[in-house]
């Protein structure tokens, strides 16, 4: 299991890290988990929102806060960040994938009153 980040934000990698707040070795979630999550999802805000959930369920289960030589970690906290972003996540792709298919259905152009099949009629399925 391997970690890299790159500040410059180069990969989607880096972006997701960068976006879940994983930028610091050992890191939270392996390179390999980032690249089966973007094979599933290429959408990188679907995948962010994936692997936050995952985060969220996973730090859940854990003890509410740890310390150790002065440092505290509450885990609370981070969950409740975590599944807040997941949901702006899935709120950006829904909206993205609702202007993508209007704007598809309103550019669709036709010729009226041409019986001709060309490529600017309609198929008969189309919707009018």
């Amino acid at each position: 299991m391997s970690f890299t980040f790159d500040a410059t934000l180069v990969t989607a990698t880096d972006r997701l890290r960068r976006g879940l707040g994983d930028a610091v070795a050992p890191g939270l979630r392996s390179n390999e988990e980032y690249a089966a999550t973007l094979v599933r999802y290429s959408d990188e805000a679907m995948a962010l929102a994936v692997i936050a959930e995952g985060l969220a369920v996973e730090y859940a289960q854990q003890p509410d806060s740890i310390s150790d030589e002065g440092t505290t970690i509450t885990w609370r906290d981070r969950v409740k960040t975590w599944l807040a972003l997941a949901g702006s996540a899935r709120a950006l792709v829904a909206s993205t994938t609702t202007a993508a298919s209007s704007a598809a259905t309103s550019l669709a152009t036709t010729r009226e009153g041409d019986d001709d099949p060309s490529e600017y009629a309609r198929p008969m399925w189309w919707p009018n």
